[in-house]
């Protein structure tokens, strides 16, 4: 039962996952209910916290938002540590050889950053972003809940002007604030590409006799 502490260094890493808590958006015309995920995003060493709510997690989505993470933190670190969602993970039964999510091993390759899932069931080992996602719940995800949203731009404007105050609070134990350990943070990150990455839709197809192949509803000659 032995454990090992990992301490934050500067520019490192990026530690991301998904609140457990959820928001319902209201549909103002039908009044149909969607669900909305937080999606959340770290930096260890600074403490500086993105988010930015999701109607959809699948692969599109998914590669959105941490695009928007890297935008928003001005540059890419070394490492992303993820959980082992589907959008990122396909297998990880060992931790050594882990299969990763085509979609998202491009997009770390155009970046030029590593995936590292963490261990299944071992929230210790992206505890940084596990603790992250606590101060969300049990601070201002409570004022959020009981508010009505519309759009997720409504939803998400909200979020962050919560969260520029929240990153820029004193720390309690600690001098300045995450922002401030940002500013410092950044310099060691490596730079943005200069076009974020676009995720690509991949399909297998059967050429007919006519030299076709069909996507989307529509025929391309081969």
């Amino acid at each position: 039962n032995e454990t090992a502490h990992f301490p934050a260094v500067i520019g490192q890493t990026m530690e991301i996952d998904f609140a457990g808590q959820t928001f319902k958006l209201t549909d103002s015309l039908t009044g149909e209910i969607s669900t909305i995920v937080v999606f959340v995003a770290i930096l260890p060493y600074s403490q500086m916290i993105y988010a930015e709510g999701m109607l959809s997690t699948k692969e599109p989505q998914w590669i959105s938002v941490n695009n928007n993470a890297l935008t928003y933190f001005g540059g890419v670190t070394p490492l992303v540590i993820c959980d082992n969602c589907k959008q990122a993970v396909i297998t990880n039964t060992d931790w050594i050889h882990p299969e990763i999510n085509k979609d998202f091993a491009s997009w770390a390759e155009y970046n030029h950053t590593a995936i590292m899932p963490a261990k299944v069931r071992r929230p210790k080992f992206k505890s940084h972003v596990e603790n992250a996602v606590g101060i969300l719940e049990k601070g201002f995800f409570h004022d959020m809940e009981e508010l009505p949203y519309f759009t997720i731009r409504q939803f998400n404007d909200d979020l962050w002007r919560h969260l520029d105050e929240l990153n820029h609070a004193p720390f309690k134990k600690r001098e300045h604030n995450r922002a401030f350990y940002w500013e410092e943070e950044k310099k060691e990150l490596m730079p943005l590409p200069k076009v974020p990455y676009e995720y690509t839709q991949r399909k297998e197809a059967q050429v007919s006799s006519d030299f076709h192949v069909r996507f989307n509803n529509a025929y391309y000659s081969v």
